[in-house]
């Protein structure tokens, strides 16, 4: 995780980094795909991350998620 962390900071401060970092922000996006009102989406962590996870695994075989 802090591997993860510093890359991302680095690239924010426009150093040089061993790889691009992706940082996905798919929010109001997998809340929409799965049919959930976003003031549920933001009022419950539970809920947006059951959502988030749902919504990757809907969209196909992702590493990880399967």
């Amino acid at each position: 995780m802090n591997e993860r962390k510093e890359r991302i900071r680095k690239a924010v401060a426009l150093e040089k980094t061993d790889r691009t970092p992706v940082v996905t922000l798919a929010d109001g996006f997998c809340a929409t795909h799965m049919g959930v009102k976003l003031s549920e989406f933001c009022s419950s962590l539970k809920v947006s991350n059951k959502v988030m996870v749902e919504s990757i695994k809907d969209l196909g075989d992702i590493d990880g998620f399967d």
